[in-house]
C-alpha cells in the first residue's frame, strides 16, 4: 500500500471520528420564557417594547439554545409565551394566556417564568390559601411541571416594583417568602428551580416607572438565568450534593441583632444556588427538626459578602431579649441537590436588647480622611467632608471601612455636592447600611 493511499485512509478515518464526535455532542435546548412586561421587554417611561432580558440571554447561552412560543417584540427569533400586563391567573387553564396550550404547542424542555408583579394589589400568601397571588403560582408552577416536555422550570424571585415615593414595595418580598416556603415545603413540582432575580437586579436599575429595568437591569436578569441554565445543561444528572457550608461565627450586636457568617460552599461541577437557613427559639435545632424552623431569606450564594468568600447575614426582625436561638443552614444546587445541615453555635439574647441608635459619627477632624476608602474628589476642610467635584451624579463615593459597632455592616456615605471653593450651593450627605460590598446592586 502505498503511503499516499494509507494517509488518505487515515484523514477520512479522522474527519469520520470528527464528524461522529460533533453529532454526539450536539444537543439543542429548547427554552420558553414565560411572563408579563418584564418578560416581553417593556422599555421603561415608554409604552414601546424592546427585547428585554431575551436579546442578552441568547447571546450569553449561544447557537445551542432555542427560544420558543407564540410570542415575540423585536427580533426574530428571541420568542417566548408572555403579555403585558398580565397577572398568573391569566396563565393557568382557562386563562387567556393558558399555558398549556403553548406547552403542547411547542414542547419546550426549559421554562424561565417570572410572573407576580402585576398581582402586587391582590393578598400575597399564604400559598396554602387559595387565590392568593402565591397560591396561583404554585398551581401554575404544578401545571407546568406536569407536561412531559418540560424537565426544568426556573421559578424566579421577582425583582423589585417601586411605589409613587420611589419605595420598594413591600409586597414583592412577601411574595417571594412564598415562592421560598413552597419550594422547601415540597409543595411545588419538582422540577422547579429556584432563581435569585431579586437579588440579581437591584431597585436602583429600574427605569423611571419603578417596574421595567434600565439596559443594565434587563443584562443582570439574563446573566443569572444564564448562570443557572448552563449549570443544569453543563452538567446533566447530577446528583452530587454541595460541600457543607463552614461555619464561622453567630454573636449578638448591638444594632439589636444577630449576625451570622460562614463561607461559601462548594459544588462539584455545577453551582450552589439557594442557601436555606432556619432557626428555632429555646430549642437545639438539628437535622430531624430542620424543616419546624422559621426561614430567613438570604440572597442567593456569592451575593451576601461577594469579595470575600465569607458570607454573612444580619438577622433584626423578630428579637427577642433573653431567649436562646439556634440557627443551622444548608445549601442546594442547580439541581436541587442539597448538603447536609451546618448549625451555628446557640446565641443567648441579654434581657435587655439595646437600643439602635446612631453608632458612629465621624467629625472629619483628620484631613487624611482616615478610615474611608474614598475617590480623589472628596476633600476635608473646616471639619466638613467635601466633593471638589462640581458635577452631578452620585458616581463618587467615599466608604467607611471600620465600623465601630458591628463589623458585620457598611456605611457608604455621600459627601454633598459642593461646587470647588463655595460651601453655600447646598446639597445632600446620604449614609446608607449596606447589605452586599457592592453598593450597586444593594437592596439597602
Amino acid at each position: 500500500m502505498s503511503d499516499r493511499v494509507f494517509q488518505s485512509r487515515k484523514i477520512i478515518i479522522f474527519f469520520i471520528l470528527v464528524l461522529l464526535s460533533r453529532q454526539l455532542g450536539a444537543r439543542t435546548w429548547t427554552v420558553m420564557p414565560v411572563g408579563n412586561s418584564l418578560t416581553a421587554g417593556i422599555i421603561p417611561g415608554t409604552s414601546g417594547l424592546g427585547d428585554g432580558f431575551r436579546g442578552y440571554l441568547k447571546d450569553q447561552l449561544g447557537a445551542d439554545f432555542t427560544f420558543v412560543g407564540g410570542d415575540v417584540t423585536i427580533t426574530a427569533g428571541l420568542n417566548g409565551h408572555f403579555k403585558t400586563g398580565a397577572k398568573i391567573e391569566s396563565f393557568l387553564p382557562g386563562g387567556d394566556k393558558d399555558i398549556m396550550q403553548a406547552l403542547n404547542t411547542y414542547n419546550p424542555e426549559i421554562v424561565l417564568l417570572h410572573i407576580g408583579t402585576n398581582n402586587t394589589g391582590d393578598k400575597q400568601g399564604p400559598y396554602t390559601e387559595k387565590y392568593t397571588a402565591s397560591y396561583n403560582l404554585r398551581e401554575l408552577i404544578n401545571t407546568i411541571g406536569k407536561h412531559q416536555s418540560v424537565g426544568y422550570i426556573l421559578v424566579s424571585k421577582i425583582i423589585s416594583k417601586l411605589d409613587a415615593n420611589k419605595i420598594p414595595l413591600q409586597q414583592i418580598q412577601e411574595f417571594n417568602k412564598e415562592i421560598e416556603r413552597m419550594f422547601f415545603d415540597n409543595a411545588i413540582s419538582a422540577k422547579a428551580v429556584l432563581v435569585d432575580m431579586n437579588s440579581a437586579v437591584s431597585y436602583l436599575e429600574l427605569g423611571i416607572d419603578g417596574i421595567h429595568p434600565v439596559p443594565s437591569g434587563y443584562e443582570r436578569m439574563a446573566s443569572e438565568y444564564t448562570r443557572v441554565v448552563q449549570a443544569i445543561t453543563n452538567n446533566p444528572g447530577d446528583t452530587t450534593s454541595p460541600t457543607a457550608i463552614t461555619i464561622v461565627s453567630a454573636e449578638v450586636t448591638d444594632q439589636p441583632a444577630i449576625s451570622l457568617k460562614w463561607y461559601t460552599p462548594t459544588d462539584q461541577g455545577g453551582i450552589v444556588n439557594l442557601y436555606e437557613l432556619r432557626y428555632l427559639v429555646d430549642s437545639q435545632i438539628n437535622s430531624a427538626n430542620f424543616a419546624a424552623g422559621t426561614i430567613i431569606t438570604l440572597r442567593r450564594p456569592g451575593k451576601n459578602s461577594p469579595s470575600s468568600g465569607q458570607e454573612r447575614t444580619t438577622i433584626t426582625e423578630g428579637i427577642l431579649g433573653g431567649r436562646t436561638y439556634s440557627f443551622a443552614i444548608r445549601v442546594y444546587d442547580q439541581a436541587n441537590n442539597k448538603s447536609s445541615i451546618s448549625i451555628f453555635n446557640p446565641i443567648m439574647t441579654p434581657d435587655e436588647l439595646p437600643q439602635p441608635g446612631i453608632a458612629f459619627v465621624d467629625s472629619f477632624n483628620n484631613a487624611d480622611l482616615r478610615g474611608w476608602n474614598y475617590d480623589p474628589a472628596y476633600q476635608v476642610s473646616n471639619g466638613r467632608l467635601s466633593n471638589s467635584d462640581a458635577g452631578s451624579g452620585w458616581g463618587k463615593l467615599a466608604i467607611l471601612d471600620t465600623i465601630k459597632y458591628t463589623p458585620s455592616a457598611e456605611f457608604v456615605e455621600v459627601g454633598a455636592r459642593y461646587a470647588p471653593g463655595n460651601y453655600n450651593l447646598g446639597g445632600l450627605g446620604l449614609a446608607m447600611l449596606l447589605d452586599t460590598d457592592d453598593y450597586r446592586i444593594a437592596n439597602g
